[in-house]
């Protein structure tokens, strides 16, 4: 026998699970200090045990850093820093 798509689809629908929510992420609590040069960055949660600082406009890889208040070389270019607790990430532009 023969079933129609559209009630298969109907059907599957209706025995789903509701979604699932999930609570906001801690912020990293970060502070980035800008020079003409590099940048330090610098954060307070335990949480995020390390940052991966990218240039904003490209996406280049420009440095990794495990402690706060270490400091990564930008050539004066626009940074994001994407913060990873190894599966959760937060970015601070």
């Amino acid at each position: 026998m023969r079933v129609p798509t559209r009630l298969a689809v109907q059907q599957s629908e209706r025995r789903t699970s509701p979604e699932r929510r999930e609570s906001p992420e801690p912020s990293p609590d970060a502070m980035l200090d800008r020079s003409a040069r590099a940048v330090r960055v610098r954060w307070q949660n335990a949480r995020y045990r390390m940052a991966m600082v990218r240039d904003a406009n490209t996406g280049a890889l420009m440095g990794f850093v495990r402690r706060s208040g270490a400091t990564v070389a930008t050539g004066g270019r626009n940074v994001e820093v994407v913060f990873s607790d190894g599966v959760r990430s937060a970015v601070q532009r």
